[in-house]
């Protein structure tokens, strides 16, 4: 290879080099990452360019040196940039509109900065944060976005519910939170702090360990959560030794406690394998294993479901027990109203990948701001209370490969003007609670 091809492609590869690292840099500062890919480039290559060929050949005749001495010129002419970049103010992650680097809020949209706890009147501080978190999923068709640039907060010790039609980016979001998004998804955009820990950045070896000690899952499907050729105690016993080093008999003293808390004969169920048991019964199995290394947050992914009224009563019965004795804080994740009346203190309200409403639960059942909120009550059936009153909500979900410009609930709502198939509603702060549309107040006072 010749001296001039050496140099050629050292400009080169350091330009990739100026363009990727900027890029980064751009991103993680809230910038769109394509411009600063474009500068990086160009600087990369300008700064490796003028070291390499300003140098006459005869002072350094080794291309190697020259070679170097070019990459310590994008280096010198990188650094600037980024530097520079820190000084500009704060830039919005969602309208990209620069702010005060002190600001909290952006002034142009409203929306929370990234990585901000909420706090509340009493001082607390969230266990969970979730900032801009968005998930998309690489389908033929093109790219689906399944959560969209989601905002949440859960307290310690709260037991938070998310409610919302089937398919609306539930699931999506509670995995992504211990970074379980499987393929074809991708989590594209965000941050998700735990106990002020980015999980975002985490390492393989310390996500294993985030997961089930710090966050557990309760999994939908009891049934297919279980390696059926296995006996519950091995099953215990592998959970526990894949995290920690911990002897059978000690394993198996901790896992008969929260059977028996789970209101289930340790004896017999530890020596059954899961075929063996009903479906209330491997129910209960799996939150007896999601709390066997004691984990600070649960998520309960639509823990009843397939079960009958009177074992899903059980199921939510033995859940605030466990609450009540551990201090759990809780997530679930469901679509049954009813549920959530009996066992939430907060209730966040999702439709078609976004959060439009967050309130307590009175709030939300006897005051709720969204038009979407009141329509999941309304449909809500009730086994002794008149049903005349009751409706669905007409329509259907939106398409996620072509969802409805503006507010995404529009085509469905009774309420909607020209100004809400426009212009996206923000999350506005009131008492308290949060909400997404452009008309909470106007029918807020029509339902006076």
């Amino acid at each position: 290879m010749g001296t001039g091809t050496l140099l050629t492609l050292w400009v080169i590869v350091w330009a990739l080099y100026g363009g990727i690292v900027t890029y980064v840099v751009y991103r993680r500062a809230g910038h769109r990452g394509l411009p600063g890919f474009g500068i990086g480039l160009l600087l990369g290559a300008i700064g490796n360019a003028l070291f390499v060929f300003a140098i006459p050949e005869s002072e350094i005749l080794d291309s190697a040196a020259r070679a170097v001495m070019g990459a310590f010129g994008s280096f010198l002419l990188l650094i600037p940039l980024w530097l520079l970049l820190s000084r500009q103010g704060k830039r919005c992650p969602y309208c990209f509109e620069i702010a005060d680097p002190s600001a909290t809020t952006c002034p142009h949209c409203g929306r929370d900065f990234p990585g901000l706890a909420a706090w509340r009147p009493d001082g607390s501080v969230p266990i969970l944060s979730v900032r801009g978190l968005t998930v998309e999923y690489a389908v033929r068709q093109g790219r689906l976005v399944a959560v969209d640039r989601v905002n949440l907060d859960v307290y310690p010790g709260e037991l938070v519910a998310l409610v919302g039609e089937s398919g609306c980016g539930k699931s999506t979001l509670a995995y992504s939170l211990i970074r379980h998004v499987t393929f074809p998804g991708e989590i594209t955009a965000g941050q998700i702090f735990f106990k002020g820990r980015d999980v975002l950045t985490m390492t393989p070896e310390q996500l294993r360990q985030f997961r089930w000690r710090d966050i557990a899952v309760v999994f939908q499907a009891a049934q297919n959560a279980m390696n059926p050729v296995m006996r519950i105690a091995d099953q215990m016993i592998d959970t526990v030794q894949a995290h920690e080093q911990m002897d059978r008999e000690h394993i198996l003293r901790r896992a008969a406690e929260l059977l028996e808390m789970v209101r289930l004969e340790p004896d017999r169920v530890l020596r059954s394998y899961p075929f063996e048991l009903s479906g209330g019964m491997r129910q209960r199995v799996i939150i007896a294993l999601s709390l066997i290394l004691e984990p600070e947050m649960l998520i309960l992914d639509e823990p009843t479901t397939a079960l009958d009224v009177v074992t899903q009563v059980h199921i939510l019965d033995i859940l605030r027990e466990i609450r009540d004795r551990l201090g759990l804080t809780m997530l679930l994740l469901t679509h049954d109203m009813a549920i959530v009346a009996r066992v939430a203190d907060r209730v966040a309200v999702m439709y078609a990948g976004k959060i439009v409403e967050v309130g307590g639960i009175n709030d939300i059942f006897y005051h709720g701001l969204h038009p979407y909120t009141r329509g999941l009550i309304n449909a809500a059936p009730s086994l002794v209370g008149d049903l005349s009153g009751k409706s669905p909500i007409p329509g259907s979900p939106p398409n996620f490969l072509n969802m409805p410009t503006g507010c995404r609930f529009h085509p469905r709502c009774k309420y909607a003007v020209p100004k809400c198939r426009e212009r996206v509603p923000i999350m506005e702060s009131v008492d308290g609670r949060q909400v997404a549309c452009h008309r909470w107040r106007e029918i807020a006072n029509m339902e006076a």
